[in-house]
């Protein structure tokens, strides 16, 4: 083999090559890492959104529960006075926007969150 050093050659060395330039490409343009995680963030919402569609536009604690998948009251309560998903309060009852409550499936919390929860939406 004309130019062989004793090294690695052929197609090994071209991919070792290729794969450094892929990964070269794709840090020096971090708006292509952006606008894919906004456009699975969107097909995420409507995912939950279809998900969500039997449920009225706001729910109370127990749909709360029902939604996130049949979670305890305790568990819900400590959700929402831990300032995690934005609700209000009126009459003695928990009322909450289901936007809302995409918004905290969404949420970072939540993807940390689930994985103690024994079930998961």
């Amino acid at each position: 083999m004309e130019g062989y050093s004793g090294g690695v050659s052929g197609p090994s060395a071209i991919e070792t090559s290729n794969v450094y330039y892929q990964n070269q490409y794709c840090n020096s343009h971090p708006t292509i890492d952006k606008s894919f995680q906004e456009l699975m963030t969107v097909k995420n919402q409507e995912y939950y959104e279809q998900l969500f569609e039997p449920y009225p536009d706001v729910v109370t604690l127990d749909e709360f529960r029902a939604i996130l998948g049949g979670i305890g009251e305790t568990t819900a309560r400590k959700i929402l006075h831990g300032n995690h998903i934005k609700y209000f309060f009126i009459r003695s009852t928990y009322r909450i926007p289901k936007v809302w409550v995409i918004e905290y499936v969404l949420s970072e919390h939540y993807a940390e969150y689930r994985q103690t929860l024994k079930v998961q939406v």
